[in-house]
């Protein structure tokens, strides 16, 4: 195996064990996330925990508990990790998706920097790659946005089956993607098809819907506050006020070039989605008032290759208003429009296919064997395929479609 550097240990002890370096108690910061989250290949993670402990995970895989193991990958062991059940719509009992927490019964200890990963077990995508290819849109747009790589799981030296490993939204996260950590985050918990109507001034009413992931002890004016004042703006300020308002809360070229790649994705389940808003983070920038959009569990998307690019919108509080504005119109679709020359981008080679249709062949043609060999996989082998067929189908042709919608 590839040692590469050994890891200063500290409160622990590091041993070779079975041709992998074993660390317990440690902060393991001779690799870099960057390493962990290289996309040019699968990569593959060991868990060992005790059978009975695995047994009761997959039991009782609607639950959060943690149960111990050990974490390898390339080579390296975290000793003492955390493991539990995760995902809402998506949990498995044979193939759960899993949240690996290296310091949950270790403290401060750490792993490539980082202190969880998560590991989605592509229940609600057959073609096990649209977090990857979306997060890469996000980016590429500019957009904050986690990392996504593919990986082979194993659990007790049994191939549980391949999953996305994806970077945490923590302060890691927000300091390397934002530069700043000591803002508010929160995770938005679907609650019903709320689309940012308001519901009330007493900042209680927004709780069960964005659940603080810092500060949680602040109290609740301080903590939801902000968000009532803005969706107050966002429903009650007069037209002449409203964008001057707003703009006190976002940034309309991020915002609207968040909706744009949903939009151009097909996504049915995001900030502007069928059953309401979903599957983001919001991020309160320390000291002000601006918020930003962190986007989550990209995996119903690709759906409908002539899907409007206005979907969505109609009956949502904020998005209804501000592309009522001709200037907020106008950045939207400059936002679509700067999203199909990215992903149509022809390569220097001078072939037909875009950056899109390229990335989905490349993954594909780099997952299938793992694919075939998951057992424990929502969809059949064939299923697997013909996913992978309409996704390049959907690369290929969604730009065009786009385009003639604003044109």
């Amino acid at each position: 195996m590839n040692f590469r550097h050994l890891a200063p240990v500290r409160g622990g002890v590091a041993a070779l064990l079975g041709g992998a370096l074993i660390l317990a108690g440690t902060s393991a910061n001779a690799q870099t996330a960057a390493e962990l989250f290289d996309n040019t290949y699968v990569h593959e993670i060991r868990l060992s925990m005790h059978s009975g402990d695995w047994a009761t995970l997959q039991a009782r895989y609607l639950e959060n508990t943690y149960y111990a193991a050990d974490f390898a990958w390339n080579g390296y062991v975290v000793r003492n990790v955390g493991v539990r059940s995760r995902g809402s719509g998506s949990r498995d009992p044979r193939k759960p998706g899993l949240k690996i927490a290296f310091d949950e019964f270790v403290g401060d200890q750490t792993f490539a920097g980082l202190k969880s990963v998560a590991l989605d077990n592509f229940r609600q995508d057959a073609g096990m790659m649209k977090e990857s290819l979306s997060m890469q849109l996000f980016r590429r747009m500019g957009l904050a946005a986690p990392r996504v790589v593919h990986a082979r799981v194993y659990i007790n030296n049994d191939y549980l089956g391949l999953f996305a490993m994806i970077e945490a939204v923590d302060k890691r996260f927000l300091k390397s993607a934002l530069g700043e950590n000591g803002g508010y985050l929160y995770e938005f918990e679907w609650s019903g098809t709320y689309r940012f109507e308001w519901l009330s001034a007493d900042p209680m009413r927004y709780a069960p819907m964005f659940a603080p992931k810092t500060h949680e002890d602040d109290p609740p004016d301080v903590l939801w506050g902000h968000i009532a004042a803005m969706v107050e703006t966002a429903n009650h300020a007069s037209r002449h006020e409203w964008e001057s308002g707003m703009a006190r809360f976002v940034d309309f070229e991020s915002l609207l070039a968040y909706l744009a790649v949903e939009s151009y994705l097909s996504d049915h389940d995001g900030f502007a989605g069928d059953w309401g808003l979903n599957n983001f983070y919001l991020y309160r920038y320390q000291e002000r008032d601006r918020f930003v959009v962190i986007p989550w569990d990209k995996d119903v998307n690709f759906r409908e290759l002539e899907r409007s690019v206005f979907e969505g919108t109609a009956d949502h509080a904020l998005f209804s208003t501000a592309l009522s504005y001709p200037r907020l119109r106008d950045i939207y679709v400059a936002a679509l429009r700067r999203c199909a020359a990215i992903a149509d981008a022809r390569d220097a080679d001078g072939g037909t296919a875009g950056w899109l249709e390229r990335e989905v062949a490349r993954i594909a043609a780099m997952i299938r064997a793992s694919a075939v060999a998951d057992s424990t996989k929502a969809y059949t082998n064939d299923r697997f395929e013909q996913e992978v067929a309409w996704m390049l189908r959907f690369a290929r042709y969604r730009g065009a479609d786009v385009l003639e919608q604003v044109r």
